[in-house]
């Protein structure tokens, strides 16, 4: 459910979102690629961060009250203490998918990139034990 939310999310974000609001969402990938050592807290804020103003910049207030409901599955400090440097690169990859198909104003594109994302995420949560 998160990864169709959010892919819809992405894909409004794509053609709706203002040029500052996807330079400050491309700002906090930077932010992110920049960071040699990221604690937990620093992968946790800056994920929640550009998750957030993607869906912000979405414009679609009942889009994001169902994401919201459906939080308990967002990236946190538990899953954060269980996941790899690999995990995070990983990561970074899919976060820099869904900010080119952003910046390229692709909504097909962010929306195919935003559900991989989390469906990749997903994929690394039960590799290392969660349930």
């Amino acid at each position: 459910m998160r990864a169709a939310l959010e892919g819809y999310a992405a894909r409004l974000a794509a053609t709706r979102a203002s040029d500052d609001e996807i330079a400050a969402i491309t700002g906090i990938q930077r932010l992110r690629d920049a960071e040699t050592n990221p604690t937990r807290e620093f992968r946790v804020r800056t994920n929640r961060q550009f998750h957030d103003g993607i869906i912000k910049a979405a414009r679609n207030d009942r889009l994001a009250e169902a994401i919201y409901r459906s939080g308990r599955f967002y990236f946190n400090e538990r899953i954060a203490a269980i996941t790899s440097r690999e995990d995070f690169a990983a990561n970074q990859s899919d976060h820099a998918r869904i900010v080119l198909a952003l910046q390229s104003r692709d909504p097909a594109g962010a929306e195919e990139a935003m559900r991989s994302h989390i469906l990749n995420t997903f994929t690394a949560f039960l590799r290392v034990g969660g349930r």
